[in-house]
């Protein structure tokens, strides 16, 4: 039987056997599994990417006999969300009360205790336009602001004199 099968798909076979080999198919299971099997093997042998198989409508198929389960809300996210509100409320009130409070008061009495001393006072240093251009030459390379590749190529001073 299985010689049989191969030369039908193969296409080996007169009219009259392939039809002998057909009936034999319509009555034994077992020739049909054999049969589907050497269907899949040519497939594979072929390099066929889409098999004869169809797996969604049995698993759609069996789906449709699976009893249905709806299970209560757990509790647990209830709470959750309160204590995400509660968590919520409590860091708006925190930014409330620190902004509101008046600043002064809880520092006036710590100033009253100490001795406030007056400010040093300020000199403040004339420099020329040349000590001006020597200190930058100098000191570019420390500058985070300033990338320079060629060095004092190119660094452009400008410098004035108030008349």
């Amino acid at each position: 039987m299985n010689t049989g099968i191969s030369a039908l798909l193969d296409g080996a076979l007169e009219r009259d056997e392939a039809q002998a080999v057909l009936d034999e198919l319509k009555r034994s299971a077992s020739g049909r599994e054999t049969a589907a099997t050497y269907c899949l093997i040519g497939d594979a042998l072929r390099g066929e990417n889409r098999l004869a198989m169809n797996l969604a409508s049995g698993v759609m198929a069996r789906l449709e006999g699976e009893p249905i389960f709806i299970a209560p809300r757990r509790r647990m996210n209830q709470v959750r969300s309160l204590m995400a509100i509660a968590a919520s409320a409590a860091g708006v009130a925190l930014v409330a009360w620190l902004a509101l409070t008046p600043q002064g008061e809880h520092e006036a009495p710590l100033l009253a205790s100490r001795t406030v001393k007056a400010p040093a006072p300020v000199q403040v240093a004339q420099a020329s336009g040349q000590d001006m251009q020597e200190y930058l030459i100098a000191h570019q390379m420390h500058s985070g602001t300033l990338h320079f590749s060629e060095g004092a190529q190119q660094i452009r001073t400008v410098s004035f004199v108030e008349k």
